[in-house]
């Protein structure tokens, strides 16, 4: 049965195929997406790997072939794993100030994304279907709220004292001491700061702080607040 929906969309059907038609489109080597770690030599060394891997194809595991395959493929994916750590360890060196870069990297490696299609409408409780929005929410909160009570009642009481420990290494017991900072030191601290117009429970941003960095970092109370 044909609806006026239906009457309005037939004469637009052939529309998309005529102006924007599909076709096939071969993506060259400068084109083609790579990982950000792989470096020219890691892409020449592929090659290598997948020809090796050909020339031993039907051979037995005993033969020189297959066994110089393995071995270069070990060593292959060692040092690719070894530049893609030191790429992510210079990539968050980089941003170690910025906390929303940071943890827009870590997203990255773990493949999480901002996308929340993939959430589902159902959860199960103790064995049970729950699509009720309000019961997944107290649901939710009732977790969060009870998991520290949770795994804190299944530690094991220990045996002996913290203190045992302490005069293991350290056998002075009433020794403590801090390092007292300087107005220098704070204003490098203050000045590293990532300009943002967000705040924590003090309400004072960091951009109001970098500001006012001259007043705040000249004041010695951060000493009276170590001692």
């Amino acid at each position: 049965m044909l609806t006026s929906q239906t009457i309005i969309l037939i004469p637009l059907w052939p529309t998309p195929n005529i102006f924007a038609p599909e076709k096939t489109v071969r993506i060259t080597k400068k084109n083609f997406i790579r990982q950000p770690w792989m470096t020219p030599a890691l892409l020449n060394s592929t090659k290598t790997k997948d020809r090796m891997y050909r020339n031993c194809l039907g051979q037995p595991p005993t033969s020189i072939a297959y066994k110089n395959f393995v071995t270069y493929r070990t060593h292959y994916k060692n040092i690719k794993q070894r530049s893609k750590q030191d790429y992510y360890h210079n990539l968050l060196s980089e941003y170690r100030t910025d906390l929303r870069k940071t943890w827009h990297i870590f997203n990255s490696i773990i493949g999480r994304t901002a996308d929340k299609t993939g959430i589902s409408d159902m959860f199960h409780v103790n064995n049970v279907a729950i699509k009720n929005l309000k019961t997944i929410a107290d649901k939710f909160c009732d977790f969060f709220s009870e998991i520290g009570q949770n795994f804190a009642s299944q530690i094991p009481d220990p045996r002996n004292s913290f203190l045992t420990h302490l005069t293991k290494n350290n056998p002075n017991q009433h020794s403590f001491f801090m390092n007292p900072t300087s107005p220098d030191e704070i204003h490098k601290i203050i000045a590293s700061l990532k300009s943002k117009n967000s705040s924590g429970h003090d309400k004072i941003s960091p951009k109001m702080l970098k500001a006012l960095n001259d007043v705040v970092s000249a004041h010695q109370y951060y000493n009276k607040q170590i001692y």
